[in-house]
């Protein structure tokens, strides 16, 4: 979100919403989690558009401080954190209640941490949730050799980008 302007600029999320709407049943009930939100613009669309509940984890301060200005006036929860440290992915549990998380946002942010060692401590984490996990990507990494699936449900490229729904 411009904090000024108060636009969300969320062109490449809209095309993937639109493109993939019958592999994501997203609805009121609807539990969204992004583990690298920044200040939160593409978990609010998403959560706007669709009422439904999302929460989002980011280990940068600033980025953080700017989401929960506008979490008081939305439907998310905003953690400082990294989604890649055990600690974090606790509280996140404790924040949702322990409910069903139903989809994993992802925005061009595997490509940052795939190759660190903590990330198979998310890895294992996101494979007991059972869920559906979107993912825009801005390089074209082999998503289905880094989350170790076949179950590549959609994949679709665009102005660099590749748009991904997969399950574990």
């Amino acid at each position: 979100i411009d904090i000024i302007t108060g636009i969300v600029d969320c062109q490449d999320l809209k095309f993937f919403l639109k493109t993939s709407k019958k592999l994501i049943n997203i609805n009121k009930e609807s539990i969204i989690f992004d583990p690298a939100c920044g200040t939160g613009k593409h978990l609010l669309y998403i959560t706007d558009k669709y009422r439904c509940k999302g929460i989002g984890v980011d280990i940068y301060p600033k980025a953080i401080n700017i989401s929960k200005k506008i979490e008081k006036f939305s439907n998310c929860d905003f953690i400082l954190g990294n989604s890649c440290n055990p600690k974090t992915l606790i509280s996140l549990s404790k924040i949702n209640n322990f409910k069903k998380i139903d989809i994993l946002f992802i925005n061009s942010w595997v490509n940052h941490v795939y190759k660190n060692k903590e990330f198979s401590i998310f890895l294992d984490y996101i494979k007991n949730l059972k869920c559906r996990i979107m993912i825009i990507e801005t390089n074209k990494i082999d998503l289905k050799r880094i989350f170790k699936t076949n179950k590549i449900l959609f994949q679709s490229f665009k102005n660099k980008n590749q748009y991904v729904i997969l399950e574990l």
